[in-house]
């Protein structure tokens, strides 16, 4: 299988030098074979506050929510949906709602 080529916009905030955003594209269009193609993070703590996974420009993923969003404050999830060639979809009964930032430990059970 051929390897894929990625264009990669990525942007730092200036004072902290943390990456603020990333945008993954091939062939112009958004998109990332098994990970986010549009990463969001907080300039001052480098929390991730959204994920847009793509496949060919369409939100689109296979095994877990397309769209994620997450407060600042907390890295916990207050929006995800799931999508399949950009149709958003009802979650599988299965799925589990992610809770928290991939830079941030789940929060312990109190």
């Amino acid at each position: 299988m051929p390897e894929e080529e990625y264009t990669v916009t990525v942007r730092r905030d200036a004072e902290t030098g943390i990456v603020v955003s990333e945008y993954w594209q091939m062939d112009g269009s958004d998109h990332r074979e098994g990970a986010p193609s549009l990463i969001i993070r907080d300039g001052l703590t480098g929390m991730v506050l959204q994920e847009g996974w793509f496949h060919n420009g369409k939100l689109h993923r296979d095994d877990g929510p397309a769209e994620i969003l997450r407060k600042a404050e907390t890295g916990h999830v207050y929006y995800s949906a799931w999508y399949k060639d950009g149709v958003k979809i009802k979650p599988p009964t299965s799925a589990k709602r992610p809770t928290a930032s991939p830079r941030l430990p789940a929060p312990k059970p109190r």
